[in-house]
């Protein structure tokens, strides 16, 4: 947070909110954008016109503070617990949804919190949702309108609906979306910890380099030091094989019918539960050549869970997979 207090003496007073000196002391801080508001500008016309702004230099200012509403991105800790966060009436503390309490005899002001079970810590969890939005809004971030877009909206178009609630739903049967025929059930152990995962295997940091002797002109390829097994399963490294594993997955298509041009897309993925919300772990898998002339890549996610088994090894639990494409 920041403002503007004299332009002779001091041009800036910033200060780090209570997010930042979290991540200050967990050596996580990393700026890397900034941008400007004008939520706490004082805007006064003068002159006969009224076209010229008056004389702000007698005006008493604030210094900066931080806000509730300072807080945005729903942040997660080491153990992937949710940090607490509050959004209006909703409170969040350790995965749990917490409201104030209905006014009793043992509790006259209301004030004392109830933590939100069944269908209400669903309405808790969408109101929670909607405040993250309010609080980014809140901020009255200083932007510049494109010229040549014909809107500033944004709207999506679902191509599966449900009647009832108007959102997308997948279909979850005996059959779909894990055939009668294939792995229902496994145990954490005996999934691919996140050294093996097909998902990783791409990265410099996750691909079998057994350790080998230095190379010479007469051996070129080095001798290698060991047998080393790999552990590794292989790569997803095209399209048509990363839908070869997706193959008779339910999937659901969603339109940016209303978007800008630069495509600048937040989003923040949860799993909201009539006891718990839990934000899911997201996988960076990066553009994804295809054979469509008209499309630079197909842009792929990876959504789920990043469990300890019990040889503490971390393994990823994949739920969704997302892919944006440009069409």
């Amino acid at each position: 947070m920041a403002g503007i207090l004299d332009s002779k003496q001091r041009i800036m007073d910033v200060i780090i909110t209570t997010e930042g000196r979290r991540q200050v002391a967990s050596g996580e801080l990393r700026i890397e954008f900034a941008s400007f508001t004008d939520a706490h500008t004082f805007y006064e016309a003068s002159g006969s016109a009224g076209d010229i702004a008056s004389d702000a230099s007698h005006r008493l200012f604030l210094e900066a503070f931080n806000r509730p509403q300072d807080q945005i991105v729903l942040e997660t800790d080491d153990v992937g617990q949710l940090i607490p966060f509050k959004g209006g009436k909703v409170e969040m503390r350790g995965n749990k949804l917490f409201k104030p309490a209905t006014p009793s005899i043992k509790n006259p002001s209301g004030k004392r919190l109830e933590i939100m079970t069944g269908s209400a810590s669903i309405t808790a969890a969408d109101e929670l949702l909607q405040n993250v939005y309010d609080n980014f809004t809140e901020q009255m971030i200083i932007g510049s309108a494109d010229p040549f877009s014909d809107n500033n909206e944004f709207e999506l178009s679902i191509s599966q609906k449900d009647e009832d609630t108007g959102n997308p739903t997948f279909n979850i049967t005996d059959n779909v979306p894990i055939p009668q025929n294939e792995i229902s059930e496994a145990n954490l152990v005996s999934v691919e910890s996140l050294y093996e995962d097909m998902r990783l295997a791409h990265l410099p940091n996750y691909q079998y380099m057994p350790p080998i002797n230095k190379r010479d002109p007469g051996d070129p390829d080095g001798t290698p030091l060991g047998d080393y097994p790999k552990l590794n399963q292989e790569p997803v490294m095209t399209y048509q094989s990363l839908m070869g594993h997706l193959a008779g997955k339910e999937s659901i298509d969603v339109y940016f019918s209303n978007t800008s041009r630069d495509n600048n897309i937040i989003a923040q993925m949860f799993d909201v539960r009539p006891d718990s919300i839990e934000k899911l772990d997201i996988i960076d898998f990066g553009e994804i050549p295809d054979d469509d002339p008209y499309s630079p890549g197909k842009q792929v996610f990876f959504l789920g869970k990043i469990l300890n088994d019990d040889d503490d090894d971390p393994t990823f639990v994949n739920l969704f997979t997302m892919i944006f494409d440009v069409s």
